[in-house]
């Protein structure tokens, strides 16, 4: 089965969508104003197999100015995967993808049984 790390298109918000929920459903006025006015199609990271998403990050790129110059950061958030496919690697390996091409991952777990799984990825603590 081939297995694919892909920008989000158009045609899969509605997946996008129902993934979060399944992910995050605690919150439905939160997810809501998520989609409406934060949520943007270009930062989303998906991962596919067999032609079924099965995992998603959000990638929101930043720039971060340093005493040394600029550093390039992607904000990482809403990583979720779906239940069937979890224990597989499959959030690890966007965060992987996404970890490329940047000098900076940041991000704020949901939930505090979420901070090792992040020091295993190679994030630590700063505040």
């Amino acid at each position: 089965m081939e297995e694919i790390i892909r920008k989000s298109k158009k045609e899969d918000i509605s997946t996008i969508k129902n993934l979060w929920h399944e992910c995050f459903p605690d919150d439905t006025d939160y997810a809501n104003f998520f989609f409406e006015n934060i949520f943007k199609e270009e930062c989303a990271v998906l991962f596919e197999s067999g032609g079924e998403i099965l995992g998603m990050i959000h990638v929101f790129p930043r720039v971060i100015n340093t005493p040394r110059g600029q550093l390039s950061a992607k904000y990482i958030y809403g990583v979720g995967t779906k239940k069937s496919a979890r224990g597989r690697g499959i959030a690890g390996r966007l965060m992987d993808s996404e970890a490329k091409e940047t000098d900076i991952l940041v991000l704020i777990p949901a939930n505090e049984g979420l901070f090792e799984f992040y020091k295993k990825k190679g994030f630590s603590e700063i505040c």
